[in-house]
């Protein structure tokens, strides 16, 4: 049985690796394991010419996609949980950055999540998959290496909120939803490594092919 369910987190891996050497044609790509404990694994995506950048945690990327003098990165992990006596994929991310390959200051443009949902978690009622979208507060945010202290006694900020302290960066933005037969469901449970595999190889390659469209309007 263990056996088998190590041959499921393998398998996984090795069919979403194909899928990204398919779309992001490149020559070599590995998921390394990035954290492990009891009950859960993580896997992030590797090659020969990754560079780092920063998302909460250091994270390796990918290049992705130049223009002239802009490069785009990606991030892809990978987690899985041993459910019911077995490894699962629960959980796969899809980090877009911007920035020089020297700079691990990189900006994160946009993010596209798949999660597993279970049934009476808070995070049940968000579209599976999704996407987020940073905004430029949480790009400067990125940026910040600390923040800056607070002097005891200092007068805190006014806690109101404006209509700039809206964050949309955690607004789930659905990517497969069935609202035109019903007006109803925007989630896809994730179970099956096809499924997955298929989902990892669209969505980057509808993710560099957006950008292309950005680059040219620019220019244009």
């Amino acid at each position: 049985m263990a056996s088998a369910s190590a041959n499921t987190v393998e398998c996984c891996i090795e069919e979403c690796r194909a899928a990204l050497l398919h779309s992001l044609q490149v020559d070599w790509l590995n998921f390394t394991k990035s954290n492990q404990s009891f009950g859960s694994l993580a896997y992030e995506l590797t090659s020969d010419r990754d560079s780092l950048a920063e998302d909460l945690t250091s994270l390796k990327v990918i290049p992705l996609f130049r223009h002239k003098n802009i490069s785009f990165w990606v991030s892809i992990s990978l987690s899985f949980l041993f459910i019911e006596r077995t490894w699962a994929p629960t959980k796969a991310k899809i980090i877009v950055f911007s920035g020089d390959v020297s700079d691990t200051k990189k900006f994160p443009l946009l993010r596209a999540e798949w999660e597993r949902n279970f049934d009476g978690e808070p995070e049940a009622i968000h579209a599976q998959p999704h996407w987020h979208v940073y905004t430029l507060n949480n790009q400067q945010q990125t940026q910040e290496v600390s923040p800056e202290a607070v002097e005891f006694g200092a007068t805190k900020p006014s806690t109101s909120m404006t209509p700039g302290d809206i964050d949309l960066s955690h607004f789930h933005f659905a990517m497969e939803a069935n609202w035109h037969s019903n007006g109803r469901g925007n989630q896809q449970q994730l179970l099956e490594i096809a499924a997955l595999r298929n989902w990892i190889d669209g969505c980057t390659s509808y993710i560099s092919e957006q950008l292309a469209y950005l680059c040219m309007k620019i220019d244009n």
